[in-house]
């Protein structure tokens, strides 16, 4: 399990450079899953090789929305990808130029010739016309199997998109809504990419727009708060810039061994050792959704919690729907909350103790859904044992 991240990155910033429709997942789960970056994007953003009868983008595709200002390996700032509402057209590219390009930055990212690709497609980075385009080709390859390096397919992707390049902006979403982008969350920003995106005809964009447009709706009138945040509302990058606004900081954010963040909680509730995020994955769209908060306490302090903690949550929540909470292994008690949200207050046979808030619905299907990951990929691997036998 532990790459179970690493495909859909790939899969959904590869198909958005070349193809205009979902499909032609080229990664395969034994490729996809072979590292270990952190979560989430989906689909591939180059089809390898273009599935017949797709429509490809034009290979300079923008919304004629950037100067080329931002640099070639730098770390866009905000500022840039936002004047791209304002600046002016790349320049115009002809048709020797896009020639040449499609020949020696696209064609080996096709053939999923990585290194050739990143080494061919930097040449064109200070391109006035094709910028944007080599920016986007370097982001889908940097999140390839094998190669995945996700800090620097974010940088190419926020470049890409400051230069007005409809992929570079959807990409750029992508990993903003994933946790992996390299400025700080804003759902404003990701829905206006989104928007040029899916007016450029960008695959996919349109279906994570309207995933952008639920979580509005959700988070307008939210039947549960955590944090003083609808938590079940939000995407894991927004997520997370909460919990370190509230104090924690990461201890493990690699969401790879079963879609789960770990954090340490700090001050955010006294004695606590470590919160967890657990994560669901919808095959749909592949963006990871919180399903369940945990805030664990040792043993060494839960003994002492366990009476503060259950006047605390009787306080907000009332007395508990079900079961009976004391000291002893395996007791617990439980709340139904607003939102399909299920509130447990237990104590785990080695004395320690664990809050948790589980989207039931959510986290059914997670439980699902890590199942058929499961699947997916043992299959690969006796695909592969095959192969080779």
């Amino acid at each position: 399990m532990r790459a179970l991240q690493a495909g859909h990155i790939g899969r959904m910033l590869t198909s958005t450079l070349v193809v205009a429709g979902i499909g032609g997942l080229v990664w395969g789960v034994s490729a996809a899953f072979a590292t270990r970056p952190p979560a989430s994007v989906g689909w591939t953003a180059y089809e390898l090789p273009a599935r017949p009868g797709a429509t490809p983008l034009p290979l300079d595709a923008s919304t004629s929305t950037s100067s080329a200002t931002a640099t070639a390996r730098g770390t866009p700032p905000r500022a840039a990808a936002s004047a791209a509402s304002t600046a002016s057209a790349p320049a115009p590219v002809d048709a020797a130029q896009r020639e040449a390009f499609a020949a020696r930055c696209v064609q080996p990212l096709r053939e999923r010739d990585y290194a050739a690709a990143l080494r061919q497609c930097a040449s064109y980075l200070d391109h006035p016309g094709l910028g944007g385009a080599a920016h986007a080709a370097m982001a889908a390859a940097y999140s390839a199997p094998g190669r995945v390096d996700l800090q620097a397919s974010a940088r190419h992707a926020e470049a890409a998109a400051a230069l007005g390049d409809a992929r570079g902006k959807f990409m750029a979403a992508v990993h903003m809504l994933a946790g992996q982008t390299t400025q700080p969350f804003a759902l404003d920003q990701v829905h206006t990419w989104l928007t040029d995106a899916a007016s450029a005809s960008v695959p996919h964009a349109a279906q994570l727009l309207s995933r952008v447009q639920e979580s509005v709706s959700c988070r307008s009138a939210p039947a549960f708060t955590l944090l003083d945040a609808p938590v079940f509302c939000l995407f894991r990058g927004e997520l997370q810039q909460r919990l370190r606004e509230r104090g924690m900081t990461p201890a493990d954010l690699t969401a790879d061994a079963a879609w789960s963040d770990l954090w340490q909680p700090g001050g955010a509730l006294a004695g606590a050792s470590v919160a967890q995020v657990d994560y669901d994955r919808e095959p749909e769209d592949e963006l990871l959704r919180p399903a369940r908060l945990v805030y664990r306490f040792e043993p060494a302090v839960a003994a002492q919690r366990l009476p503060q903690l259950l006047q605390a949550l009787q306080r907000k929540y009332g007395a508990p729907h079900g079961g009976r909470l004391s000291a002893a292994p395996g007791a617990s008690a439980r709340w139904e909350l607003a939102g399909g949200v299920e509130l447990r207050l237990s104590t785990a046979a080695d004395g320690r103790l664990d809050i948790e808030y589980r989207h039931a619905q959510r986290w059914a299907a997670r439980l699902q859904h890590l199942a058929q990951a499961e699947r997916a990929q043992e299959l690969a691997r006796i695909m592969q044992d095959q192969a080779a036998l």
